[in-house]
């Protein structure tokens, strides 16, 4: 993967690895900046022949030029998405998922309201304990039913989520 340097707006560069999209780029002050979608991010300033290992990719610099930057990148060996117990859930809008984690059963839906169409996320336990909650593109929502619920993207259609039991 080559990354050239921005002087305003840092363009990013994206990669699918299994569930996850990573985001790369390569800012004017010589940063590499990486996030992905479980609203991760790490940045770094490289050097010729550095390696790094981190959220769940490993990257190496190939080459590190005036303008731009070479980079190698692969998946780690364990399984990033299973290790940390995320599930990725794409629901769309007024349709609901449900969910299980080591038998407690999760219903969690997509709506939008008229008159004000609010993106709402509406989760459910098997006890009917009921939760909405206001959501947004890259936000992590700490639900006290004993979810932690990341919302990668949320649209008037359908909403991304990575979600895994807090317990």
């Amino acid at each position: 993967m080559t990354l050239t340097k921005s002087s305003s707006t840092i363009n990013f560069t994206t990669l699918t690895l299994g569930d996850l999209d990573y985001f790369f780029g390569y800012s004017e002050q010589g940063f590499l900046l990486i996030s992905n979608s479980l609203l991760e991010t790490k940045s770094y300033q490289p050097t010729n022949g550095s390696v790094y290992k981190d959220i769940g990719i490993e990257i190496k610099v190939s080459g590190v030029y005036s303008d731009y930057i070479v980079l190698f990148v692969k998946s780690t060996v364990s399984n990033y998405l299973a290790q940390l117990s995320f599930t990725k859930l794409t629901i769309a809008q007024g349709q609901y998922q449900t969910i299980n984690f080591s038998g407690n059963e999760y219903t969690v839906g997509y709506l939008q309201n008229p008159p004000y169409y609010v993106n709402k996320l509406v989760v459910i336990t098997s006890l009917l304990q009921t939760r909405e909650y206001q959501v947004y593109s890259s936000e992590i929502i700490n639900c006290d039913l004993g979810l932690e619920i990341r919302v990668y993207k949320a649209t008037s259609e359908y909403i991304i989520i990575f979600i895994k039991s807090s317990y």
